[in-house]
């Protein structure tokens, strides 16, 4: 693993190393008043090593199966100071904090506050009734609620709901003949969340950087510890690598999708792709490239998916694909791919294109399973809805 640490003042910084490597100091050339930056580690593991690269210092830590239990600290030490003499002053009055309390201890509620809004109900006198479930928009907290991934929890009549913005609320009282829906913030501080799965009753939140689990340890309702369930997932700055949606198969696996950078080439492998994560968290496999932005992922009953891709650069309208988990190329060149032939024989084709006037930005389709849906019931009808 590497931790990138800080930028260091100068790429002609002079670079010290003290106490055995434990410690290093950087003076910035440019400013000769200015205290040199000093970073120091303590619980060096075994091939724990510094390094600089791209104007960064970084702390590199071989791969293993121990635990690894360690503190860093950054401090300015003023010009003609001793490093070695701090070096023994941290070593001797530091101690590595145990974080182990942090996962099993539990400390009081942040987010008590509940918000109540009524549902509105749909007109009974067409072929659908659609109900309109709103969002607290007035909260304690006052917070965005743009949601951007949802599934029902045991029982039916609560269901978890993640917003782009890195919470996730509980939504209470669906089954409730008044209409009272009740709104509870359970967890924040996620990085763009973009889908969400219960699995036996656990909630799991596809994040841009992770897959994580939320978890209730005294059953108070609210997130206590976050579990990293995978974090295989290749991130960089770029804002359109979107993780889009959360689904499992029935060998209850994880997918999700990657989207590609912005009218730029691809510099990751998993941009552009349709990514499976294995049931255990351990590995993260890619079936298909060649997505411009794929939102989010439909699991079909006879393990083949539907995935639909919106327009842009060498997407000329949005696609509804189907998708087989063998490898295909679905035709963005700026993914990653080692296609460089153009021609349309180059890419899989999709079921349909859809035009804008039709569906400007389509969502992730959902395969209906239901008697309720009388005779669309495991027909492979999907819904479409614009963001």
């Amino acid at each position: 693993m590497t931790l990138r640490l800080l930028r260091l003042p100068d790429k002609e910084s002079e670079v010290g190393m003290f106490g055995k490597g434990s410690v290093v100091v950087f003076e910035d050339p440019s400013d000769d008043d200015r205290p040199a930056r000093v970073v120091g580690l303590l619980g060096m593991a075994r091939g724990t090593h510094w390094a600089t690269e791209g104007g960064h210092l970084l702390l590199r830590v071989p791969a293993g199966e121990d635990r690894l239990r360690f503190t860093v600290w950054i401090t300015r030490l003023e010009r003609g100071a001793a490093p070695e003499m701090l070096a023994a002053t941290v070593s001797e009055k530091a101690r590595p904090l145990d974080l182990t309390a942090m996962t099993t201890e539990v400390g009081p509620p942040r987010w008590e506050e509940e918000s109540i809004v009524g549902l509105e109900s749909g007109s009974e006198d067409g072929p659908f009734a659609v109900d309109t479930l709103p969002v607290p928009s007035e909260n304690p907290w006052r917070v965005q609620l743009r949601l951007s991934g949802l599934d029902f929890l045991p029982g039916g009549d609560a269901m978890a709901a993640c917003t782009w913005d890195g919470d996730v609320w509980r939504v209470s009282g669906l089954d409730r003949a008044d209409g009272q829906l009740t709104w509870r913030r359970i967890t924040s501080g996620l990085f763009q969340p973009l889908g969400l799965k219960v699995v036996d009753g656990a909630i799991f939140v596809g994040c841009r950087d992770q897959i994580a689990i939320l978890r209730d340890l005294n059953g108070n309702g609210e997130t206590d510890f976050y579990e990293c369930f995978n974090s295989d997932h290749q991130v960089i700055e770029h804002f359109h690598e979107f993780a889009m949606g959360l689904q499992t198969d029935e060998d209850g696996n994880f997918l999700y999708a990657k989207g590609a950078r912005h009218a730029q080439t691809a510099i990751l492998p998993h941009h552009g792709t349709l990514l499976r994560v294995s049931r255990d968290g351990s590995t993260t496999e890619i079936l298909v490239t060649g997505f411009r932005a794929p939102n989010g992922v439909c699991v079909n009953p006879d393990g083949t998916f539907f995935e639909t891709d919106q327009e842009g650069h060498w997407v000329p309208k949005n696609r509804i694909n189907w998708v087989r988990p063998d490898g295909r190329f679905f035709g963005n060149l700026w993914g990653f791919t080692d296609v460089t032939d153009p021609s349309d024989e180059s890419q899989e084709e999709p079921l349909c294109w859809i035009t804008n006037l039709f569906d400007r930005s389509p969502a992730e389709p959902l395969w209906i399973e239901s008697r309720a849906w009388g005779g669309l019931d495991g027909q492979g009808r999907s819904i479409m809805r614009s963001r």
